[in-house]
């Protein structure tokens, strides 16, 4: 604990890594960077907006970068933290990367249960939101192998 840094020290971190990447684009440093910044508050047990804030960060680099196992470590503790209310206006987006990541896995079947695991995750709210319509269509599109639906709707 001695050597763990403090939630203000944490925060000035992450707009470093925020800054740098923005400057360099080098997400095998800022990788590292992030998951040292999750430890740290993993270990102080800090659940917050904060919190949030670091994971979206990293599964959006993560995104960026085709990382999809770390975007996946990212989604899975970012849906406790939006079910908590912490950045609960950003889960619809995550959610939404999560459908897609799903529609283009190439296993149609598993791809069908995630999106209705992710389905019942989700009020009538979200389900009208627009980046969670879009990201249905273009789940259907490609598990129809509907192409012209798929450039359609692929922004």
């Amino acid at each position: 604990p001695d050597q763990v840094r403090p939630e203000p020290v944490l925060a000035d971190a992450l707009e470093v890594v925020k800054r740098r990447y923005a400057q360099d684009r080098r997400y095998d440093l800022a990788r590292e960077q992030l998951k040292a910044i999750r430890q740290d508050l993993t270990v102080q047990g800090v659940r917050n907006g904060f919190t949030a804030d670091v994971y979206e960060t990293h599964a959006r680099m993560a995104v960026e970068a085709d990382d999809m196992a770390e975007f996946n470590v990212c989604q899975a503790v970012l849906r406790g933290l939006h079910a908590a209310g912490h950045h609960a206006r950003n889960a619809p987006e995550f959610c939404a990367y999560g459908l897609l990541h799903a529609a283009t896995d190439g296993d149609a079947a598993r791809a069908a249960e995630q999106v209705g695991a992710a389905l019942q995750r989700l009020n009538a709210r979200a389900l009208g939101h627009p980046a969670i319509r879009q990201a249905l269509q273009v789940h259907v599109a490609i598990q129809s192998r509907d192409f012209h639906a798929f450039f359609r709707h692929w922004r």
